[in-house]
């Protein structure tokens, strides 16, 4: 790597199970809260501080917080609230670092100081953060009350201001526009190029056709790879620093040629392996929509989140299976459940009998009694949700008769 920046091309930090778990024990807590009672924020303190002693914890326990705030409002808000005073007061260098990069923007946009009943408890919660947080940020968030008071007293004047807002950002894009060849280039979406954006066609920056995930999850925006050797350069740098090819300018006008419409458009193999393993394609909503409906039709929702409560406690967490059911889902693949379907007394194999010879499951030449045996050990192994079931049972059944033909 030339140029410095190495350290955002590093693998992230894991997280250890027992964090995990420590951390899902303390969501569970925050879920229950009803009311700000001090044993119910002591207890949820205690298990904050359980998940554990580095800056991934915190981070973790704090963005959990927020969330919660952002999602809530009333009794338990202010429960949450009044977590993450505790924790930043008691632990200042610990938990009030953490919080203090997002406090300015959560505070501002969600402390309900109109609430008659909740607003005071609000305003002498604030009253204590000077210091705990630095004394700018309280600052503005005493300003930002002063805001929102105004804006909910004043609607009408908070519409006027966000339509002159978006009349003055159009007459300088119009500007923008104006100027001779500045808006011919598009800066390209990262998230695109990383192949993880969900705006799609709604999003505002440009997708450059056939580029969706040529970079991987570690680049920061800015970084671009050589379109002739392949290899991902900073933001800086002009110059590729394996080659000598100059940074790609990606031009909005441009028609993309056959190469770049067959790399953006899906592979049918793919849609096809994809529609064989979920029995939906999951690229097209009306059939992710109508395969949940047929399965909620026969599944009820508490049978299947037993399921994958089994699933989670058996394959992630690595725990032993402790019931049927966890044995179950410890042994079964991850496949759906194959519609073998009724018998047919002539199966219509005739137009495919090159592929089907093509793969077979028993090798050719195989004697009868021993292909026999073999199916039989297949079918034992996979499991009857194994794909190819239904093929190696009709196989089965042929070369059974075949041995019962000889025998005879």
């Amino acid at each position: 790597m030339f140029g410095g920046g190495e350290e955002y091309f590093k693998q992230p930090p894991s997280i250890d199970r027992d964090t995990l778990r420590h951390f899902a024990l303390f969501c569970t807590r925050l879920r229950a809260v009803e009311k700000p009672g001090k044993k119910t924020v002591n207890e949820c303190a205690q298990l904050a501080r359980e998940v554990g002693n580095s800056e991934i914890a915190f981070e973790l326990v704090i963005g959990a917080l927020f969330r919660h705030i952002k999602s809530w409002t009333g009794a338990k808000q202010l429960a949450c609230w009044y977590v993450l005073d505790k924790l930043c007061k008691e632990d200042r260098d610990k938990y009030g670092y953490a919080a203090g990069k997002y406090i300015l923007d959560v505070g501002r946009d969600y402390i309900p100081y109109e609430d008659p009943v909740l607003g005071p408890k609000y305003e002498s919660l604030v009253e204590h953060w000077e210091g705990v947080f630095p004394r700018h940020v309280v600052d503005a968030i005493w300003l930002a009350k002063k805001d929102r008071l105004w804006a909910l007293s004043h609607p009408e004047d908070v519409l006027k201001q966000q339509e002159e807002e978006e009349r003055q950002w159009k007459e300088e894009e119009m500007a923008l526009e104006d100027v001779d060849g500045l808006n011919d280039y598009g800066q390209p979406c990262m998230d695109y190029l990383q192949g993880r954006c969900f705006w799609g066609d709604a999003c505002r920056l440009y997708h450059p056709p056939g580029e969706e995930g040529s970079l991987p999850h570690e680049c920061r925006l800015g970084d671009w790879k050589c379109f002739a050797c392949g290899a991902i350069n900073r933001h800086f740098q002009r110059r590729c620093s394996n080659c000598v090819r100059e940074r790609p300018q990606y031009k909005k006008g441009r028609k993309p040629n056959a190469e770049e419409a067959a790399l953006s458009s899906p592979d049918p193999a793919v849609v096809a392996v994809m529609r064989h393993q979920f029995g939906y394609d999951p690229n097209i909503t009306e059939d992710a929509v109508a395969h949940w409906k047929a399965r909620w039709s026969v599944c009820s929702l508490e049978t299947y989140l037993e399921e994958r409560r089994a699933a989670y406690r058996v394959r992630i967490l690595g725990k032993p299976p402790a019931s049927d059911l966890e044995e179950r889902v410890q042994t079964q693949k991850n496949y759906p459940d194959v519609d073998v379907g009724p018998a047919d007394d002539a199966p219509e194999y005739e137009h495919t009998q090159g592929r089907a010879s093509a793969f077979s499951l028993v090798p050719s030449g195989t004697h009868p009694v021993s292909a026999v045996a073999l199916l039989a050990q297949t079918i034992v192994e996979r499991g009857v949700r194994d794909p190819t079931v239904p093929q190696a049972l009709h196989e089965l059944g042929q070369y059974i008769k075949q041995v019962a033909t000889s025998s005879n």
